[in-house]
């Protein structure tokens, strides 16, 4: 009902008599239906019948709101309070709800309510392992999973409780997941079921022990339960339940799409060290921390604006720099040490809890044959096929990251799988046996400031080479050959070494307040410009495909 209307209908001051005299204790109120006060001890169908009328309203019961009402006094006390508020107050203790169209009041005891949730519709699973290999049979639901993990994905739909997710999940714990293994012993898998996690914590949240109304259903995963539904596929959330039990779900839900929709952009830098001495244990960071003390400081210093997570006195395998640390400045130290070679720099937009998984490598082919025999009628036929599985030779790093606040925690598993043969990845056609790999990994779990840097180093690889030195043509003649030329071989010592840097990209950011931040706004339009070249590169494939067929 229109503010002004009120007003025109209860102009001045009017001083009741005591009213429900069986029940209130209270002086007579002054009521304005813009300035109510009331102290009363009564049922809340009196005192609602009592505003109703001195406000003009009329009131309609629905459902069993009426005995609803008479069940239980309450105490109220307002002081000039709005119409508006003074309704509130009643039916929150009261527990219903309550609807004022123009001059009507209409109760209910129960609502339903649908929420809409903006997300995808379906189970995602998550795993980051070095035994990874590509599979031709993309009607096998697992031998898919395997696929797309490998090519970057890392996290893929299936319904729910499905066979292909199950034998996933089996095999993975199993440590089972087909052939091609790369002799890995981190093993991690990231589930999340959204949709079916949030049915559950919403008949958690909704319907509590205590409450007057409780569904019928007292089991949170029956099926039949039709007090909560859900609709996937549109993202629509529809509830039933009294006024407290919508609001909590109200307000969960609001929390909840301010956490699943904040964003983590990822920048990877991925650095190839060829050091210049052969016996080195790695890039030593405390030096780092020696000529750049304004930026960094080693562990131990609570006012530093860094974290050295590395052993007392050795700083070679994790560190944390903060933002005023640049990549530059990062590679003008590694320089230091020998020849510094950049691998990769991809970068990635992930939502909050999700992963993100960053491949770069050779897939590299080998075959397979396969001999059977059968025999039908006393007569043996033998059969003979031939497969070219694959194995995956290069980095996989996978990182999940979590927010609180301006805070992010990132699970980061790296590995790096290579031939013992440099000369194997460079072959065009199929190999003819499986190759040898060798594989470096690491697990970590680390909490950095929104824009810190995280350094994965330690991660080193010698080799022997051997090179020969001769003439020109003398040492190409037989028997000769030996008096001008000789074989050297080389010990060489490589490092590598991954600088991840996580911004924290919130829903409500937009364009300005992006440029606001320089170095997260050149982060955030790098990553565009990757996709971009991404999706024109996979188009002009597409195009290729339709042309050739």
């Amino acid at each position: 009902m229109p503010k002004n209307k009120l007003r025109n209908k209860t102009k001045g001051k009017k001083f009741l008599g005591c009213i429900l005299a069986q029940a209130l204790f209270f002086c007579p109120p002054l009521f304005a239906c813009e300035n109510i006060t009331l102290n009363a001890y009564a049922l809340p169908s009196q005192i609602l019948e009592e505003i109703a009328r001195e406000c003009n309203v009329s009131l309609v019961y629905l459902q069993d709101s009426k005995k609803h009402l008479d069940s239980k006094k309450l105490q109220i006390r307002l002081l000039q309070a709005p119409l508006q508020n003074a309704l509130e107050v009643v039916f929150a203790q009261s527990d219903l709800h309550y609807d004022l169209k123009e001059n009507i009041l209409y109760i209910s005891t129960l609502q339903t309510k649908t929420f809409s949730i903006n997300y995808i519709s379906t189970a995602r699973v998550g795993s980051s392992n070095t035994d990874v290999f590509f599979s031709q049979d993309s009607q096998n639901s697992l031998m898919s999973y395997q696929n797309l993990h490998t090519t970057g994905m890392g996290a893929f739909g299936w319904e729910d409780n499905s066979q292909a997710h199950k034998m996933a999940l089996n095999k993975a714990a199993s440590h089972t997941l087909g052939n091609g293994k790369s002799g890995t012993k981190i093993y991690s898998i990231d589930e999340m079921d959204f949709w079916g996690e949030l049915e559950n914590e919403i008949y958690n949240i909704a319907y509590r022990p205590g409450d007057w109304y409780l569904p019928d259903s007292k089991n949170a995963k029956d099926s039949k339960r039709k007090d909560i539904i859900i609709n996937k596929g549109a993202g629509l959330l529809t509830i039933t339940g009294s006024k407290n039990q919508i609001e909590r779900v109200e307000r969960y839900l609001e929390a909840l799409k301010q956490k699943i929709h904040s964003q983590v952009l990822i920048d990877v830098n991925i650095f190839n060290i060829e050091h210049s001495d052969v016996q080195t244990n790695g890039v030593d960071w405390e030096q780092f921390f020696g000529l750049f003390s304004f930026a960094t400081a080693p562990l131990g210093n609570e006012n530093a604006s860094s974290l050295n997570l590395g052993s007392a006195g050795n700083s070679y395998g994790i560190n944390v720099f903060s933002q005023g640390v640049s990549i530059e400045r990062i590679v003008e130290f590694l320089q230091t040490y020998g020849k510094v070679e950049s691998l990769s720099n991809p970068r990635v937009l992930t939502l909050n809890n999700q992963p993100a998984i960053i491949s770069v490598g050779s897939v590299l082919r080998y075959q397979q044959s396969t001999t059977f025999q059968t025999t039908t009628q006393g007569t043996s036929i033998q059969n003979a096929s031939e497969s070219f599985p694959s194995v995956f030779a290069g980095i996989l790093l996978d990182v999940t990251p979590s927010i609180e606040n301006n805070r992010v925690i990132l699970k980061i598993n790296p590995s790096i799988t290579k031939t013992k043969d440099n000369a194997v990845e460079n072959q065009t056609t199929a190999l003819s046996s499986p190759p040898n790999l060798s594989t470096k990994q690491l697990s970590s779990l680390v909490a950095l400031e929104n824009g810190q840097k995280i350094v994965l180093g330690g991660l080193i690889d010698k080799t022997q080479i051997k090179q020969t030195k001769k003439l020109p043509i003398l040492g190409d003649i037989p028997l000769l050959k030996y008096l001008f030329s000789y074989n050297k071989n080389t010990q060489l010592t490589k490092e590598m070494v991954i600088i991840i840097t996580p911004n924290i990209i919130n829903p409500t950011d937009s364009t300005q307040s992006l440029n606001a931040n320089p170095a997260q706004s050149a982060l955030f339009e790098k990553a565009q410009d990757s996709m971009q070249s991404a999706l024109a590169e996979f188009d002009e494939d597409m195009t290729e495909i339709d042309f050739m067929q």
